[in-house]
Order: C-alpha cells, then sequence, then structure tokens
C-alpha cells in the first residue's frame, strides 16, 4: 500500500514574484550581464539574484544569512521553477557575495540599467517626460569610530519616472554632497532616454547653481525644493503679504502661494549660462498645521526644560547662585529646542544668612563666629510671548520651489500639484526609508557589498510594480493545480494575502 505524504508550504507572494520575473526573463538579463565563472556549477548568478529579490520583497529580508532558511522553507516552490534542483551550498554567503560583487562594477550596472528601461519600455510604450530624483543616505558604510565623518556615508540617489514611479537609474556615491551624484544620475538618464526637453523634480540634490545651470544647458527644464534658507530676498513678508493668492487644481484646494521671476547666470565649463527662474513660494494647509504643532511641542518641552533648571533645594540638587549663570543656561535651552524669542524666563533671587562656627569642632559660647550669605536663584514664571508666537505661526507651512518652465507651459497651479504628487507618492527611497531594510544596511560595513546591495534593492524596486499590477485575467500565482493523491509528491499551500514589502498598508516588520 502506497502512502501519500502531504507538507504545507506558504508561498504568499513568492509565486507572483518567482512568476513575473520569469515572464520579464529578468533571470536571463541579470546572468547576460552579471555573468557566472566558468566553473560555476548548479544555479546561475542572474536566478541567485532574482531569488534573492524575492526574499526581500516577500520577507523585508536583505540579509545573505537569512536566504538560505527562506529557501529551505519555499524549497518545492523554487523546485518547480528553477531550472536545476536545488543543493544545499546554492544560497550560501560566499555564492551571495560573489553576485555583490559582480553588482559593484559600474560599467555592468549602467548596461543592465540600460536593458531594464529598455524592457520596461517594451511591455508599457511609457514616454517619459518627467523625472523625479530623490537623495537618501546609506550610513551602512560608516566604520566604527567615524560615525560623525560626513564622508563615510554613501549618498543613494534614484531617478523614477514620473506618474508611473518606474525605476529608470541609480547613483551610489561617496560624495559628501549630494549635488556632484545628482549631475552624474541626470547625465546618464538623459542617455538612457535618448532624448531632452525633460522635466526634472527634485529637492536639495537639484538645489546646487551649477546643477540647475548644467540642466539648462542641455536643453532640460527643473522643479527644484529650494532649501529653508534660501534667500529669497528682503521684501519676502512684503510679497507674501500682498501677492499671496489661493491656489487650487480641479476643484482641490493646495493653499496660496505666489511667484516672481529673476535673473541667473552661472559658468559652466568655461560657458556662461544665463537664464530666467521662476521663484514660487507656496504656503501648504497641511504643512502649516504639522509645522505648528512640532512648534507647539518645543515650546512644551522647552517650558518642562527651562523649569527643570532651578529645582527646589535638597540632597545632591545644585543651585544657582550667579546670575550670568543662569542666563546662559536658559539662553542654551531655548536655543536647544528653537523657541528663542518665544518665551520670557522670569526669576527671583533668595538669600539666606547663616551663622557658621570659624574652624573645626564642636561649638561652643567662646568658639568665634563668621556670618555666610548662600545665594539662591529660582526661576519663577515662564510665559509664552503670544505676539511673537503669533508673528511665527504666520511664517510657517511655507516652501520655496524654482522651476525654469515658463508660465505658459507649466502655470503655478500645476506646478505646485506636479509637487505635492511627487511628495505623497512614497516611491524610490522613501520605501527604503519607511521599512526596516534601511535600518538593516546600518550593519553591513564593507563597501563594495553595500554598493551591490543597493544596487540589488534598485532592481528589486523595479521588479515590485510589475507585480503589483499584474493583469486580473490570470495572477501570476495560480498555478496548475496539484493532485494531492500523487504519491510522493509535496503539495504548496498559495496564500494570496500580501505581505511585506509588496504591502504599503499591512507591512510587517522584521
Amino acid at each position: 500500500m502506497s502512502s501519500t505524504s502531504l507538507a504545507l508550504e506558504r508561498a504568499d507572494h513568492v509565486a507572483a514574484i518567482l512568476d513575473t520575473a520569469a515572464q520579464l526573463h529578468l533571470p536571463e538579463v541579470l546572468e547576460r550581464h552579471l555573468g557566472s565563472h566558468g566553473l560555476h556549477r548548479g544555479i546561475s548568478n542572474g536566478w541567485l539574484a532574482t531569488v534573492w529579490i524575492a526574499c526581500m520583497l516577500s520577507e523585508q529580508e536583505h540579509r545573505k544569512s537569512g536566504v538560505r532558511a527562506w529557501a529551505e522553507r519555499h524549497g518545492h516552490l523554487l523546485e518547480r521553477r528553477l531550472p536545476q534542483p536545488l543543493r544545499p551550498v546554492e544560497f550560501s554567503d560566499g555564492r551571495l557575495g560573489i553576485v555583490l560583487r559582480r553588482f559593484t562594477q559600474t560599467t555592468t550596472w549602467e548596461a543592465l540599467e540600460a536593458e531594464l528601461w529598455q524592457c520596461a519600455h517594451r511591455k508599457t510604450g511609457e514616454r517619459v517626460t518627467g523625472v523625479r530624483l530623490e537623495t537618501t543616505t546609506i550610513p551602512g558604510s560608516c566604520p566604527p569610530g567615524r560615525e560623525t565623518d560626513a564622508e563615510a556615508y554613501l549618498r543613494l540617489t534614484l531617478a523614477t519616472a514620473h506618474r508611473s514611479g518606474r525605476v529608470l537609474a541609480c547613483e551610489i556615491s561617496p560624495h559628501p554632497s549630494s549635488a556632484a551624484g545628482a549631475r552624474a544620475l541626470v547625465r546618464r538618464v538623459r542617455s538612457l532616454l535618448g532624448r531632452s526637453g525633460l522635466l526634472f523634480v527634485g529637492g536639495g540634490e537639484l538645489a546646487a547653481l551649477e546643477t540647475r545651470a548644467e540642466i539648462v544647458a542641455q536643453g532640460d527644464h527643473y522643479l527644484v525644493s529650494l532649501p529653508a534658507d534660501a534667500p529669497l530676498g528682503e521684501d519676502s513678508e512684503l510679497r507674501r503679504r500682498h501677492l499671496a493668492r489661493p491656489i487650487d487644481s480641479d476643484g482641490q484646494a493646495l493653499g496660496v502661494g505666489y511667484e516672481f521671476g529673476q535673473p541667473l547666470e552661472a559658468e559652466l565649463a568655461a560657458r556662461r549660462v544665463s537664464w530666467t527662474e521662476r521663484v514660487q513660494e507656496v504656503r501648504s494647509p497641511s504643512l502649516m498645521c504639522r509645522e505648528w504643532e512640532e512648534m507647539e511641542a518645543r515650546l512644551t518641552k522647552a517650558e518642562q526644560a527651562l523649569r527643570a533648571l532651578t529645582p527646589p533645594p535638597g540632597r545632591g540638587r545644585r543651585q544657582f547662585q550667579d546670575e550670568a549663570m543662569l542666563g546662559a543656561a536658559v539662553t542654551r535651552v531655548l536655543e536647544q529646542f528653537g523657541v528663542a524669542g518665544l518665551l520670557d524666563v522670569c526669576w527671583h533671587r533668595e538669600e539666606k544668612t547663616v551663622v557658621r562656627y570659624i574652624g573645626r569642632g564642636r561649638g561652643g559660647p567662646m568658639r568665634p563666629t563668621c556670618r555666610e550669605t548662600r545665594v539662591c536663584l529660582a526661576i519663577q514664571e515662564v510665559k509664552r510671548r503670544e505676539a511673537s508666537i503669533q508673528q511665527a505661526r504666520e511664517r510657517l507651512g511655507w516652501r520655496a520651489q524654482a522651476t525654469s518652465l515658463p508660465a505658459q507651459v507649466l502655470p503655478l497651479a500645476e506646478a505646485v500639484a506636479y509637487c505635492q504628487d511627487d511628495e505623497g507618492a512614497g516611491r524610490g527611497p522613501s520605501l527604503l526609508r519607511d521599512t526596516p531594510l534601511q535600518k538593516a544596511l546600518q550593519h553591513v560595513r564593507r563597501e563594495d557589498q553595500l554598493v551591490g546591495l543597493g544596487r540589488l534593492l534598485m532592481v528589486a524596486l523595479w521588479l515590485r510594480p510589475w507585480v503589483h499590477h499584474s493583469p486580473p485575467d490570470r495572477a501570476p500565482w495560480a498555478d496548475p493545480p496539484l493532485h494531492l493523491a500523487e504519491a510522493g509528491r509535496t503539495a504548496t499551500r498559495y496564500d494570496e494575502r500580501k505581505t511585506g514589502i509588496l504591502d504599503p498598508v499591512g507591512a510587517r516588520s522584521v
């Protein structure tokens, strides 16, 4: 009598990821660029990287040490999809480390980026007119003892297509400033798309004058969020008061704002570039409420810290006796919480005269005495300057942006909606910041492994939209049913519940 063994495997989205990657020929593309050693045996580097990407997307787990255990849990599922049988050594740390080293080759990575974009373009026919750049910091390259050294961190700059959010290219550079990496990425994106007239949208990575001048000189345009300390002129408050008007797009209120033009010049490679820039200042209601809540929290914490400077006399509690020292401590607290000029601190001086015996020993009627005056300063009241707070509140919620497009092509309302749409998309490096992946990257110390891992994550981001937007007529995880009565076969239970990085709402923490 034959026996039937039944083993249950939880697949979740693993089958969907692997099937989608196979339909897009991702393993073949990766193998064509990464390659394998002539003596390599077993699964190719292309399939090793694809399976690792599936582990990342489904488990939010990037570590090499966890891939082997994950592959063992999904052994039957992987055996049905991989071209060769699995061996215990396939997903060892050594083999995965070789994959990351091959990702670190710059020429290989740029060629791989180009083919991934060509693959996406053939499938969707998307014509990219806007490119969003965003930069994040990878602290994993910081060795012990250099946590405060800015040059010890890597900068990851990601370029994605506007609206669709598809990954175009990424740049991982050790530059202290993200401007150099952004300029290199802009050149590569322009070469990748093979056209000019693109609109580059970004923040501080594009705000450098040299970067803006280079974009204009190549026939492209920019829409940049300026830093908070960007000079807008001494009459900025006057313009806000008299020129600001409501801004709405498609019946949706976006806030109030205004714009003005200013001529700019820059020296670029022995060539002077001149253009007219439109500077726009916009006040967003949501940003104003958020900044007001932050200011209110800082005021509350500052009040508590100020009152804690002069606790009641007691054992172990040191008292201020010099008003200059207390005033300096109050100033430090106000500057620490960023509320200088918003709080008034009043303190009073207490003096107490104490009679003490001169010298050591027990006192007596014939012992000489002296009088000692002890001074104790105590904060009596912390009051808020309501007028100053109201003036500071009127300055909240304003942000500045600049563009080289004329008003006929990109009106103020469309420019504001363009930026707000990108800010709320939550794509790209923000995905790394919002998940445990960035925290896990802090444990990677070798720079070559970190660069390779960052580029592997970018391939995972490239694959992610295809899994989300699979055709409704055939779910990519819908495999032919297994006959459970077959002897010696292992059945796989497929669960369509989204998990991990694929589900932005129900993402699990690792």
